[in-house]
């Protein structure tokens, strides 16, 4: 039976007609005191849940409201926090032309009427009361009779307009006039993703400070005088220009809090807030945006451990620990030190409970160098060029570099800066930029390190004399610039080295094609994951083919190499793993028995979203040699 009985007089529901709005409308129709004689007496108790009401109207077929916009239905089954169910918003304009409630005005986000360019209000003009859906008899009429329709309505401002649109799922038609247009196309999201984006970023207005910190639902938007400061004061700082947000984020970060320790941690808070929850890749332009203001507002040293920042803003970030400025700006800790005390550095101190940090200003350092001398010690020569001092030490005793003796530096003397310059202006003007997907040369130097000998040298000759086709990486430095052919990696490996071409491996010579710990190989033949059979060639020995080889690669995963190709941890690996209920091969045998690296069946991984792409490509044994 339906909650609702048939009235003898009842409208058509408007397309976008809210349901406490049609029951409002059927009971004045018919000179009903209050809504709730619509209702059988025995149907359960009237409530003011949109959805409910939706549903009723819609179970009663005499109301037409199974014909009502999807949006109507989409608005009335949000979560009750997103919605207003207690008093009436309206715009007394649309109230004079069409004496309804919008459903959209039930959204708690909702505070503009933007067929009029108005603010919505929810009080009576005359008694100033709010209007109760509870108490009402009539859409156009206040209980102390006061008309609601009216010409006098409050202008919305531009920005409060723009943020309207973007919350009613509509394209921006100014979207040249404000710097986060790509951000705000309302048409790129659902309804549930705007609603909870509002709530999200609503909490951060200026006007609301006790929300910050406050977990759950935002409340800032349940009262319409509380919605209506804390959207302007959204729209104002997110909705306009960038400079202006930067205005915002230095608010945030500077005037909010009266100790500036107070202030970072509320900085560092909401960073990490927008950061996490804005996934949506049209968000990318506000996060940058954020850590350009960062770059000189942000007194604290950002490393690649932060997962947040991308590569570039770690680069450009201003501020700097003393001793990582002195190893990535090439230049001493001593001669920072000194233009500290001259005044020439910029710097903070950050004092911990445990040690005390020195933070420089990445310019200061910068011009600093720029008068330093021109030789540098051995560690800062393999910095300029991106390799390691093992590496510069093969350049050197190959001669391809040399060391001249100087004052101030160890007695094996020290790198001149125009020398090294010369080394990779020679190897520079010889390649071209990377313009497709190459592999990088630490990687290149893996693969080959099993069969090649001084692998680094060799294949610098090789690229010098043309047998290996290089291209350069602009966002890198020195030698980490290379990018490598690996086709042709792979022939000129091949020509230089004649266990790359075996059909057959023992079990040494697979340990280093495996690159794994020795003690596993003879674990995997003695437990049968791995088979060796006689060499035609060879009946005395047994060898271990290449078949096998790709079997055992096809069936097992090892973590250790998938950690690599993830460039996750393998700690942070087991224990996704484990949330998925999947374990190593070995994880129920003694502890004498199972295996020195963790093996996992490739299959049991395919599930797992983060490493699908990798396991099911194989791409984990990229890098074994070839």
């Amino acid at each position: 039976m339906s909650s609702l009985i048939m009235p003898i007089c009842f409208p058509g529901p408007y397309s976008d007609e809210s349901p406490i709005s049609y029951l409002i409308r059927t009971a004045e129709v018919n000179s009903y005191k209050h809504i709730t004689w619509l209702y059988n007496q025995d149907a359960p108790p009237f409530v003011l849940s949109p959805g409910k009401l939706f549903d009723q109207l819609t179970e009663a077929n005499w109301t037409g409201f199974d014909k009502v916009s999807a949006d109507v239905e989409a608005i009335c089954k949000q979560g009750v926090r997103s919605l207003n169910i207690s008093a009436m918003r309206f715009c007394p304009k649309c109230i004079q032309e069409e004496p309804y409630h919008r459903a959209k005005w039930y959204l708690a986000g909702s505070v503009v009427c933007l067929e009029h360019s108005c603010w919505l209000v929810d009080s009576c003009p005359e008694c100033h009361s709010p209007l109760k859906f509870r108490e009402l008899d009539s859409i156009g009429y206040c209980s102390c009779g006061a008309s609601l329709a009216s010409d006098a309505v409050s202008a919305a401002s531009e920005s409060a307009i723009r943020y309207e649109r973007f919350f009613s799922g509509l394209p921006p038609i100014d979207k040249d006039r404000f710097y986060f247009s790509s951000c705000f196309d309302g048409s790129d999201y659902s309804l549930s993703e705007r609603v909870n984006l509002v709530n999200m970023l609503a909490r951060w207005s200026l006007t609301s400070h006790e929300y910050f910190h406050v977990t759950g639902n935002f409340a800032g938007l349940n009262s319409f005088p509380s919605a209506k400061a804390c959207i302007q004061s959204f729209a104002d700082s997110w909705l306009k220009s960038e400079e202006q947000f930067h205005k915002y984020l230095d608010t945030l970060q500077h005037k909010i809090c009266g100790d500036q320790k107070e202030g970072d941690e509320l900085f560092r808070f909401f960073y990490k807030k927008i950061f996490r929850n804005l996934v949506h890749p049209n968000f990318q332009l506000i996060k940058d945006s954020i850590q350009t203001y960062m770059h000189d507002h942000w007194v604290h040293s950002i490393d690649r451990r932060n997962s947040l920042f991308i590569t570039e803003t770690i680069a450009k970030h201003k501020w700097l620990a003393l001793q990582a400025a002195s190893r990535e700006l090439c230049i001493g800790k001593s001669v920072i030190k000194k233009g500290i005390e001259s005044g020439a550095v910029r710097h903070q101190v950050k004092n911990s409970e445990s040690r005390e940090l020195v933070l420089v200003h990445r310019d200061d350092v910068i011009k600093l160098n720029q008068d330093s001398t021109s030789y540098v010690n051995t560690v800062t020569a393999a910095s300029l060029l991106g390799i390691t001092k093992s590496q510069i030490y093969d350049l050197t005793n190959d001669g391809v570099l040399s060391r001249h003796p100087r004052p101030g530096f160890p007695p094996s003397g020290a790198y001149f800066l125009d020398e090294l310059q010369g080394l990779m202006d020679s190897l520079n003007s010889r390649l071209s930029i990377v313009e497709h997907d190459l592999i990088s040369l630490p990687d290149a130097i893996r693969k080959i390190g099993n069969g090649i000998k001084s692998p680094f040298v060799s294949l610098i000759k090789a690229i010098f004399s043309g047998e290996v086709s290089a291209q350069l990486d602009p966002n890198e430095i020195g030698f980490r610039r290379l990018k490598i052919d690996s086709q042709e990696l792979r022939a000129w490996y091949l020509e230089n080295t004649k266990e790359a071409a075996a059909e057959y491996f023992t079990m040494q010579t697979l340990r280093s094609h495996f690159q794994v710990s020795s003690d596993l190989i003879p674990q995997l033949v003695h437990k049968g994951l791995i088979h060796r059979v006689k060499k035609p060639s060879s009946a005395a020995h047994k060898f271990i083919s290449i078949q096998a080889v790709n079997q055992f690669k096809e069936r097992y995963v090892l973590l250790s190499k998938l950690s690599l190709c993830t460039s996750a941890s393998s700690a942070a690996l087991m224990k996704k793993f484990e949330a998925n209920q999947i374990f190593p091969i070995d994880h129920d045998w003694e502890a004498e028995d199972q295996f020195v690296q963790k093996i996992y069946y490739r299959h049991d991984l395919l599930s797992i979203p983060d490493v699908q792409v990798f396991v099911s490509s194989m791409a984990d044994w990229e890098y074994e040699s070839f």
